[in-house]
């Protein structure tokens, strides 16, 4: 379903103001180690987006929210 117009710009707005998060506030959120995120980051073992600062990883709260629902194993009722 296409998005309309409003709801294209209302996420422009979102993802501008989206805060960046460290690679430890990441990893508490995903509830694993900074070193694994840095694994997989390196292995490239997973799609979860990295925002490089310079030299220093940031995640999208969004990424990582999306990272989660992407890999949400959903029951049968």
């Amino acid at each position: 379903m296409q998005k309309t117009l409003k709801e294209q710009i209302e996420e422009l707005l979102r993802k501008k103001q989206e805060r960046l998060l460290s690679r430890k506030e990441a990893a508490e959120m995903l509830g694993v180690g900074v070193e694994t995120l840095a694994a997989w980051k390196c292995l490239q073992r997973y799609d979860l987006p990295v925002v490089m600062v310079g030299r220093i990883p940031k995640y999208k709260l969004s990424d990582i929210e999306a990272f989660i629902e992407r890999n949400t194993i959903r029951q049968p009722h």
